[in-house]
């Protein structure tokens, strides 16, 4: 079976998967020219609208009588489409990994529940989608109210106008001539029916951006969360196994006044003297039997975990490696803006928001990677509470073996800088803060 034939075990994952195939990222099995020429359409969107800004910002900047406002507008447009398109551009080329990591998980065993919890378990799923998808719909339809605002400052008006001077037709409605964009446009794209084309396109390029962004950040939040249930999983199933002790439990049985030397789980004699086979005996070899098995069975659990977090580590780390930092210059930049804009309030606005966004992305970032460090720590606790003291000799070296592999908890790291957990996230906040700090001291040296 190819790996794109294989289909993730959890609700979330299936959903998100089958965003990232409209969007071109995730394609389907059976897909031939078509499809192949769809994803080639709707990934350049991206690298057009950097083109685009880039060309804009190379105009405004010719322009003395522009103040620094607008290229500051510029330089968020190119960041946040730069970083977006490279966190792309890095899933796309890293599919067929992701996809084997996929494949890796979806042959961990999962618990048995009751129809009541898989519906609860799948509302909660749908409702964790929709969310993020909505907030997709309420940028686009931010970006589509911003012609009805005003008009623009260098361009013309074509407000409530149906004929222009030069006899064109031109906007009509209460549209302003400002576009989803506040960039530099030709004046030519301000007369119909060339404005309305554009101002459909940008919308269009603004949903798909938003959307592939969005939902590869969901992706990565799915299948890390999906890799840390199974662990939370493993952890229970071994401090479980402590609390499993037969009703009259007693050591290991040997004859008394015996030589201190171990037996088969069978029974047999050893080298030894006879051993007792009374009930309680047998009852304590059986229990020490599905023991062994039981922890087997969670070793191969543990090391499935461990292929597939290695298979996402290098993608997840250089994917959110320019988001995480782009983060952190637009919460300085805001920061900045609302210290001394003190009139501007659409600004301001605009700012706040700005900065609540890229602190929760951030933090949605830094919780997923601090919840799989977390339950990976645990197991050391779990190994030492599984009833290890009551074992035999392959009991305690299996044991032994677990603790082996889990001597180092499993972490994500951002570019080997940075461990996704809440100390980053505070280090980041520590950073932004430093560097509007510098910024501002610059700006403000009295």
């Amino acid at each position: 079976m190819s790996v794109d034939e294989e289909q993730p075990g959890d609700e979330l994952l299936r959903l998100v998967v089958s965003a990232l195939r409209w969007g071109g990222l995730w394609r389907p099995p059976g897909s031939g020219l078509w499809y192949r020429l769809y994803q080639t359409a709707v990934l350049s969107v991206g690298p057009l609208l950097v083109a685009g800004v880039l060309l804009s910002a190379a105009h405004v900047a010719r322009q003395a009588e522009v103040g620094g406002s607008a290229l500051a507008v510029h330089v968020y447009y190119c960041t946040v489409l730069l970083s977006n398109t490279a966190k792309t551009a890095v899933f796309a080329a890293c599919r067929n990994r992701l996809s084997h990591a996929l494949a890796i998980l979806a042959h961990c065993p999962r618990s048995e529940r009751s129809k009541e919890m898989g519906v609860i378990s799948r509302r909660k799923a749908r409702l964790m989608f929709a969310l993020p998808q909505v907030m997709v719909v309420l940028a686009v339809a931010t970006h589509s109210v911003v012609p009805l605002l005003g008009t623009e400052d260098n361009g013309p008006s074509i407000c409530s106008s149906l004929q222009a001077e030069d006899g064109l037709s031109t906007a009509g409605g209460c549209f302003s001539g400002r576009f989803p964009l506040e960039l530099w446009y030709p004046t030519a794209a301000h007369s119909a029916p060339l404005y309305h084309i554009v101002y459909v396109l940008q919308l269009l390029a603004i949903y798909y951006t938003c959307h592939t962004a969005i939902n590869v950040d969901l992706f990565f939040f799915a299948v890390t969360n999906h890799a840390s249930s199974q662990l939370e999983e493993l952890n229970n199933a071994l401090c479980s196994m402590g609390s499993r002790r037969p009703a009259h439990h007693i050591p290991i049985n040997r004859r008394r006044g015996s030589a201190e030397s171990d037996h088969s789980l069978n029974g047999s004699r050893g080298d030894g003297p006879s051993w007792d086979t009374s009930e309680k005996n047998l009852v304590q070899v059986e229990h020490q039997k599905t023991m062994y098995q039981g922890l087997i069975r969670l070793i191969r659990l543990h090391q499935i975990i461990t292929r597939a977090v290695t298979e996402l580590e290098p993608v997840i780390s250089y994917a959110l490696f320019g988001p995480i930092l782009t983060n952190i210059l637009n919460i300085c930049l805001h920061m900045l803006v609302l210290t001394t804009e003190h009139d501007n309030m659409g600004t301001n606005s605009k700012a706040f928001v700005g900065i609540v966004f890229n602190l929760i992305q951030n933090g949605l970032y830094c919780s997923f990677g601090e919840t799989l460090t977390h339950q990976s720590d645990r197991l050391f606790i779990s190994i030492y509470s599984s009833g290890w003291e009551d074992g035999y000799p392959k009991f305690e070296q299996a044991v032994a073996i677990l603790l082996f592999q889990t001597r180092k908890p499993l972490q994500i790291k951002v570019a080997k800088l940075y461990t996704l957990s809440r100390r980053t996230f505070l280090q980041l906040l520590n950073n932004s803060y430093g560097l509007f700090n510098l910024l501002y001291q610059v700006k403000n040296p009295e």
